[in-house]
């Protein structure tokens, strides 16, 4: 059972990686969020249908949890990318006075790291949950 979890739990930080680093660069942006709400919806069907199912064993619940962590963890990368454009959005269209000054000025020179910070973040930060659903 070791083998399964230490084997599971590397092929979901695996997809978790490839769902928040390299799924956005090959497709669209609309395509992401389709995928994103298609999974919630599928999983609050499967929660809706839990009790009902006949594998309410150990392996099939942490699948489910799993599925859970990487949904939300998609959902709040592409969240975290939106927080930064609609700031950077907001400020470009509505604060133009104040563009000159330091924290808008760095926040405007550094949106792009500050995404892939946010990226890297949600790429790394699940493992230690899939670490505790897995053992």
């Amino acid at each position: 059972m070791i083998v399964v979890s230490i084997l599971s739990c590397l092929v979901a930080i695996v997809l978790n990686y490839g769902a928040v680093m390299v799924l956005p660069a090959k497709v669209s942006e609309m395509t992401l969020w389709l995928l994103i709400v298609g999974g919630i919806c599928l999983l609050l069907v499967t929660d809706a249908l839990w009790p009902y199912l006949p594998t309410t064993n150990l392996l099939a619940g942490q699948l489910r949890e799993t599925a859970w962590l990487l949904v939300t963890v998609a959902l709040m990368s592409r969240g975290s990318r939106l927080m930064v454009d609609l700031q950077v959005w907001f400020h470009l269209n509505y604060n133009k006075e104040n563009v000159h000054r330091p924290p808008l000025q760095w926040l405007l020179r550094n949106q792009e790291t500050i995404k892939r910070a946010f990226m890297w973040f949600w790429a790394c930060a699940p493992a230690f949950f899939l670490v505790q659903v897995w053992f």
